[in-house]
């Protein structure tokens, strides 16, 4: 009889730090939505609250910034919702081609580096997180104007549509993902987000935030 692969990982539980077995929990969900750099954890514990039928799973290196919302879900006995602590250089290998989607919503410091710039060997461990036909979602935008410090320090190019279109769209069809969505969102979208930073922007001073959405091919080798 061949053994079950048991999917053990790391996940702030109210205060605590618990190991969590995920191999049933997944499999009763008909979806698994990963937010890579969640923060607060907002994101993931709004929709857990409206889809149901999905598990939320919130990936952000700082555990005390998870506990904000990993109590609330845990006062809500929210069952649909796992709060992981791991930065984006170390994604859990375990979840490795187990998402329907992943978010990666206004990252910031190295995150917004490896999918901007972009760094092909962080994307592809971002990438393989994906299931065949998956969906990566990518919300971001800055600005040399207001954040000068943070642009020269992680070396980015002045964003465009011009720059997405000509630098990043063939970086990451090469790495398997096909466009099929490229918007720029209005401070309305951005409020609909259901994240701390998006509405904090959303209320500030005026800049393009890009909305690209990319599908994984089923024959993608990632």
């Amino acid at each position: 009889m061949g053994s079950v692969l048991c999917i053990v990982m790391k996940v702030v539980k109210g205060n605590k730090l618990e190991e969590v077995d995920v191999t049933e929990l997944i499999k009763q969900y008909s979806r698994l939505v990963i937010d890579l750099g969640t923060g607060d954890g907002k994101f993931v514990y709004k929709n857990a609250l409206t889809h149901p039928d999905t598990l939320f799973i919130g990936i952000d290196p700082a555990p005390k910034q998870l506990q904000i919302y990993a109590r609330k879900a845990a006062r809500k006995k929210l069952p649909n919702v796992l709060f992981a602590p791991a930065a984006a250089e170390n994604i859990p290998q375990e979840l490795t081609t187990s998402a329907d989607e992943v978010f990666i919503i206004l990252p910031w410091g190295t995150l917004l580096q490896y999918v901007a710039a972009p760094d092909t060997t962080k994307l592809i461990d971002i990438i393989g997180l994906l299931k065949p036909e998956g969906k990566l979602n990518i919300i971001f935008g800055y600005s040399p104007e207001f954040e000068p410090s943070e642009f020269e320090r992680l070396g980015l190019a002045k964003i465009s549509g011009e720059y997405i279109e000509k630098k990043l769209v063939p970086a990451y069809t090469q790495l398997g993902l096909e466009l099929v969505k490229f918007s720029i969102l209005n401070k309305s979208a951005l409020r609909e987000l259901e994240t701390t930073w998006s509405k904090k922007l959303a209320f500030g001073q005026k800049r393009p935030i890009f909305h690209l959405v990319f599908e994984k091919r089923e024959y993608s080798i990632i």
